[in-house]
């Protein structure tokens, strides 16, 4: 059987950029955020909302995200592709004007 942890206050970074929360018990003195040694203000513990069963994750506006990025690779690929092609046959053309110049 797990025991949970029950936590009674939290520190959150009093840096904006950073706003890392760090949770502890009681009172506990010298806490400094762990990520950026900045000073944090001892708040009430607020637990956050659990993601599980009944809550799942939400994943579409990732997925959506993702599949757009694809898209717009691929049509840089296509182009990139088209381009190559095209230097490949300007390249092609003047090998061949070169032979027929220096036959001539």
């Amino acid at each position: 059987m797990e025991k949970e942890m029950k936590y009674n206050t939290q520190f959150e970074c009093m840096d904006k950029s950073c706003n890392t929360v760090t949770i502890g018990h009681n009172r506990m003195d010298g806490v400094r955020c762990p990520r950026c040694s900045g000073p944090v203000i001892p708040k009430p513990f607020k637990l956050g909302e659990k993601v599980g069963k009944d809550k799942p994750l939400k994943t579409q506006p990732i997925t959506d995200d993702i599949n757009e990025i694809g898209k717009t690779l691929e049509k840089q690929i296509l182009d990139l592709e088209g381009k190559i092609s095209d230097l490949e046959q300007s390249l092609v053309s003047l090998e061949i004007k070169k032979r027929v110049r220096g036959s001539v």
